[in-house]
């Protein structure tokens, strides 16, 4: 586990000096309008089950067009109802939520030297709360 974490800071420095803050801040506003879905990621809060304080993640879809984008900027519309474990979850601890998007096009960007293999593809993750 050591050395997988080693390697993913060592990638992220590569990654981070041949592209800026700018450029992966578009980036990741044009995954968010592309792609539509993601995962919630919660801590599981349901007392007296074995999983409670582990975390959750579960597909959800949004929609990133329904903010004013001049005023919130980033803002996601999650389509959720009350009956999903990820939902119940949220409710125990609004103020630590995740949301991962991964980009379901391939980008042509030289500076991340990503390809076609789900490998190469960006993804990114928003912190933040409901």
């Amino acid at each position: 586990v050591t050395m997988l974490l080693l390697l993913l800071v060592s990638m992220a420095k590569i990654v981070y000096s041949l592209q800026s803050v700018k450029e992966a801040a578009i980036l990741a506003r044009r995954i968010v309008k592309d792609a539509g879905v993601g995962t919630f990621l919660t801590k599981m809060q349901e007392p007296g089950i074995l999983e409670e304080g582990y975390p959750f993640g579960i597909m959800e879809y949004y929609s990133s067009d329904c903010t004013d984008h001049l005023q919130q900027p980033g803002d996601l519309l999650l389509y959720m109802s009350d009956l999903q474990m990820s939902v119940r979850n949220m409710h125990h601890d609004l103020d630590h939520v995740a949301f991962t998007i991964r980009a379901l096009n391939v980008y042509d960007n030289p500076k991340l030297g990503n390809g076609s293999s789900l490998v190469e593809s960006p993804r990114l993750t928003l912190f933040g709360n409901i």
